[in-house]
């Protein structure tokens, strides 16, 4: 769905805004943390799908040293 951000803003429903504005309330945007951690995720992946034996704090920045502390900013108990 290749479209600029004005024709995606004019063809999103009310409903469907509500549903992503109730999804960002919960789960928070994407974020400078939230993106590190998925570049690491992939890292991780093709390493170890090419043999290697990276860990994902291995591809994790130094500031964000404990996987399972970054975890828990994104998925708090409800």
């Amino acid at each position: 769905m290749a479209c600029t951000v004005e024709e995606a803003k004019a063809r999103l429903s009310y409903p469907e805004a509500c549903q992503w504005l109730e999804y960002r309330q919960k789960h928070g945007g994407i974020g400078h943390t939230r993106t590190h951690y998925l570049l690491a995720t992939l890292c991780t992946m093709f390493n170890n799908a090419n043999g290697g034996k990276a860990r994902l704090s291995d591809f994790i920045p130094v500031e964000i040293s404990d996987a399972e502390q970054m975890l828990g900013m994104f998925w708090s108990p409800q």
